[in-house]
């Protein structure tokens, strides 16, 4: 492989479009995980900090997105992320 072989832009659109669908839902996932764990009282206060943790979570993930070596493992690795976090919350009652 050469040097310059392994910064392509191959995939580009399946792993942006994984970070964004996914992407969400895994921020979506750990918002309402984080909420649920939070020793806080579900007032005002708590509630925005959960609402506005979507944001950072979501484009921590569609920035790094681009990392995975193909589509496939960039959807796979997403979509198990984002089941692991709604089991989680589905089966502890969360």
């Amino acid at each position: 492989m050469k040097p310059t072989d392994r910064f392509t832009i191959q995939g580009w659109m399946g792993k942006a479009s994984a970070g964004l669908v996914l992407g969400y839902l895994l921020a979506i996932g750990v918002s309402g995980i984080l909420s649920r764990l939070s020793p806080f009282p579900p007032d005002m206060a708590s509630v925005q900090l959960n609402m506005w943790l979507i944001a950072p979570v979501w484009l921590v993930v569609l920035s790094a997105c681009f990392l995975f070596r193909t589509v496939l493992q960039a959807w796979l690795w997403l979509g198990s992320l984002s089941a692991v976090c709604f089991l989680i919350i589905t089966v502890a009652g969360l």
